[in-house]
């Protein structure tokens, strides 16, 4: 097995830290063009014109998205997060702990829709029925959840809407967002 020494300059124009290094009789250098190309020259310290010339086109590597935190595509890259608008905690401290966990958990599991308020269901975007509702917050029944649900829609944290026949959080309470 063969050891091969790089010296410390070659290694910062590989990395990128320098635009050029001289050694073993040849110089490096490279001009950067935006940020995802470059244009390489490789020539000898005596001639004037290079040896080679290359142009480097660096496409932008994402880091993988990980199965289970992934990031919707319509915040353009950015993590979501929920906001708690302020003058909303008299409301909520007023609600129940089961009624506040079900808008806690509605809205941090991702079944609110961005820009309406909507309960709908992940997979399908469509509206939560009140028997969708009981199935995804298991064991709590139909007659539970339909009390939980008043409870919320007299607090005004939530609402029925008949016309469209949803449930919506109310935007005074809560909203969806993006990091900048």
């Amino acid at each position: 097995m063969e050891v091969i020494l790089i010296k410390t300059e070659m290694l910062d124009f590989i990395s990128g830290a320098k635009n050029a290094v001289k050694g073993d009789g040849l110089i490096l250098s490279r001009e950067r063009i935006g940020t995802t190309g470059e244009f390489i020259h490789v020539s000898i310290p005596d001639r004037e014109e290079p040896l080679y010339r290359l142009w480097n086109s660096r496409s932008k590597t994402k880091a993988p998205k990980k199965a289970s935190d992934p990031i919707p595509k319509h915040t353009g890259g950015k993590a979501p997060y929920i906001m708690l608008m302020e003058g909303a905690d008299e409301t909520i401290s007023k609600l129940s702990v089961e009624a506040a966990g079900i808008l806690l958990k509605l809205l941090y599991a991702g079944h609110v829709e961005w820009h309406t308020g909507r309960v709908m269901t992940k997979h399908n975007k469509k509206s939560m029925t009140l028997i969708e509702l009981t199935r995804y917050f298991n064991p709590i029944g139909k007659k539970k959840m339909s009390r939980l649900l008043t409870e919320l829609a007299s607090m005004e944290a939530m609402e029925y809407n008949t016309s469209s026949h949803a449930y919506f959080i109310n935007r005074k309470i809560a909203r969806k967002g993006r990091s900048l």
